[in-house]
């Protein structure tokens, strides 16, 4: 008989066990096919949070920790800022000299020439040919000294200079009874004795405008 036959149980079992394993087949795609979203979902996740980080400042990012070594850059930015301080520390604390040599010695060449005009007023014209030992001249100043015998100064300006033809030149304008009291002062840094260059001390040659008013002047009627 048919039903007896051991081809046709060995085949019924078969098929018995294929369609046990079938269903566990199916659940187990199923489960890879629910949790790949998952593992995607987390990986688009850090990516977000990732960029978010990326959005904030270096500097918030890279914050240091307490006791943290200082960057190169950091340093070299607090070297430069504390040179800049100590360089204007010593402009500060600078003393100033006035030189005692002639301009024969310190090998000046200079011409002032001053015009008196009509309304009492002065007009000062000051050419430097030769800068000789105290070269370079930083500075050019007009100085009114008080006249209360105190020694201070009324005013100290610093003179607008150009270079025309190799020749420093400066000017000024100011009331006669100013002028008579006025001084113009050769600044330089360079100690005319070394020829070198002094950061705490700075050095000054003195002309006295009212030597010029009435020699090498000019009248104006």
């Amino acid at each position: 008989m048919a039903g007896n036959d051991p081809s046709n149980s060995a085949e019924t079992r078969r098929d018995e066990q294929s369609a046990v394993a079938l269903p566990r087949l199916n659940w187990r795609l199923l489960r890879s096919f629910v949790e790949v979203p998952k593992s995607r979902a987390w990986f688009f996740r850090r990516n977000r949070q990732r960029e978010q980080t990326n959005r904030w400042p270096a500097l918030i990012r890279q914050v240091p920790a307490a006791g943290a070594p200082m960057s190169g850059r950091k340093l070299r930015f607090w070297i430069v800022a504390a040179s800049a301080v100590l360089v204007g520390a010593n402009l500060a604390w600078a003393l100033g000299f006035q030189l005692g040599q002639s301009t024969e010695e310190l090998e000046l060449k200079y011409d002032v020439n001053c015009t008196v005009h009509a309304s009492g007023r002065v007009t000062v014209n000051l050419v430097i040919a030769e800068q000789g030992r105290i070269k370079p001249i930083e500075d050019v100043q007009l100085t009114i000294p008080s006249d209360d015998g105190t020694g201070h100064a009324d005013l100290v300006v610093s003179l607008a200079t150009k270079e025309v033809d190799g020749k420093l030149r400066a000017r000024a304008h100011l009331a006669r009874d100013l002028a008579d009291r006025a001084s113009i002062r050769l600044v330089t840094w360079t100690d005319p004795k070394t020829g070198k260059p002094t950061p705490l001390t700075w050095y000054y040659h003195l002309i006295r405008i009212a030597d010029h008013i009435n020699g090498t002047g000019q009248k104006e009627n």
